[in-house]
């Protein structure tokens, strides 16, 4: 699992760089480009998965009764 990921403007943020607490996906994406962002769009995995597909995906599989096994 690939615990990386990258705003669009591809600037990459690592777990542990920044020590932060946003409440949404939104007001980090607006605290890292400095306007006002949609964070389910603009946050993705280096493979270009948008948060909002992931989460839907993750969603899917927990209606499936499966497990999110591969982000990439």
């Amino acid at each position: 699992m690939n615990n990386i990921l990258s705003n669009s403007k591809g600037s990459g943020i690592t777990p542990g760089t920044l020590h932060v607490l946003f409440s949404s996906p939104s007001g980090a994406a607006g605290f890292v480009t400095g306007s006002s962002v949609n964070g389910m769009e603009a946050w993705t995995t280096l493979g270009g998965v948008m948060l909002k597909d992931l989460e839907a995906r993750s969603a899917a599989d927990v209606v499936a009764g499966s497990e999110v096994s591969d982000l990439r």
